[in-house]
């Protein structure tokens, strides 16, 4: 029997193909990590906290799961910061997409900005990951990918800079 091999490159895709994984598997060689891990992968904390826990340097982050979180930490905070979805297909799911003005990512210059912009997003999602800002521009975003084998063999990867996004900050590269 040929096997087929589909590399998902979105995580719609991903999680889509996840939800056949069995059907597919008998058919085609779905190149994606196990659920679990799958599942970590695709959220922006749960990805902070390998990072941390693996001696990366990262960026503070912040869990938050409500206003009351917002209210805790802003002593800590400094400015500009961000907002994150937790998964980025939270943000895309039905009318989530214009409740977040089609974005994202949302930058935030002061606590009374935070507060308004946590305020409307939380309409879509209360879960939001927020993260100080690092500085530089767009053209400063490389990206590393990677593929691996079953036994975690390197088989190929790539680098890419961006050089523009749209929308300039947090946008598509």
């Amino acid at each position: 029997m040929l096997f087929r091999s589909i590399f998902p490159t979105r995580d719609d895709d991903i999680l889509f193909l996840d939800s056949f994984r069995e059907e597919l598997g008998r058919h085609f060689i779905l190149a994606m990590p196990e659920r679990a891990a799958l599942k970590a992968c695709l959220s922006k904390w749960e990805t902070y906290l390998w990072a941390r826990e693996a001696g990366l340097a990262t960026p503070k982050s912040w869990l938050i799961e409500g206003e009351q979180d917002l209210h805790r930490i802003v002593e800590d905070l400094t400015y500009p910061c961000v907002l994150k979805p937790v998964a980025a297909t939270y943000w895309r799911k039905a009318g989530n997409w214009k409740i977040v003005g089609g974005r994202k990512a949302i930058g935030v210059s002061s606590q009374d900005e935070l507060m308004a912009e946590y305020t409307a997003i939380a309409r879509a999602d209360r879960r939001v990951v927020l993260q100080e800002m690092v500085p530089g521009g767009d053209d400063c975003l490389t990206i590393a990918a990677c593929y691996l084998d079953r036994d975690s063999n390197w088989v190929a990867g790539f680098t890419a800079s961006k050089l523009v996004q749209a929308p300039e900050g947090f946008g598509t590269g």
